[in-house]
């Protein structure tokens, strides 16, 4: 085990393996280093009575994260930024409105490294 750090990813390992009858030794190795965004955990779709507020929760690593919850009106083909509580961080919290069931949303995660999307999750009342 060789833990992902700067330092180590400056190294080379490799493996010597001997017994009685002599030695044998692996090929180098580097450790590579994901800095790009990484989605741990999907947001899930949520069902609340209308009235009741609904959260959309996504876990990342990266270093220096940012988020941006974005909805779609047509299914996925255009997206807008959303502007509700939670917009900019992982946790959106939306209304739990008839108008906010015919919306799609996902989350798109960025840092100086690239950006990936989450799955798109739907709000139903219930």
């Amino acid at each position: 085990n060789v833990a992902g750090s700067a330092n180590n990813a400056k190294l080379l390992y490799r493996c010597v393996i001997t017994n009685a009858a002599g030695s044998a030794t692996t090929v180098s190795v580097r450790v590579i280093l994901t800095l790009e965004p990484v989605i741990v955990s999907q947001p899930t779709d949520t069902v609340v009575a209308a009235g009741e507020r609904a959260y959309f929760h996504v876990v990342a690593t990266g270093a220096n994260l940012t988020y941006q919850w974005q909805y779609s009106k047509d299914n996925g083909k255009t997206w807008k930024n959303s502007t509700g509580q939670g917009a900019a961080t992982a946790d959106l919290n939306v209304a739990g409105s008839v108008s906010n069931t015919a919306l799609i949303y996902h989350c798109v995660i960025t840092n100086d490294h690239g950006a990936v999307t989450t799955a798109a999750v739907r709000l139903t009342l219930g």
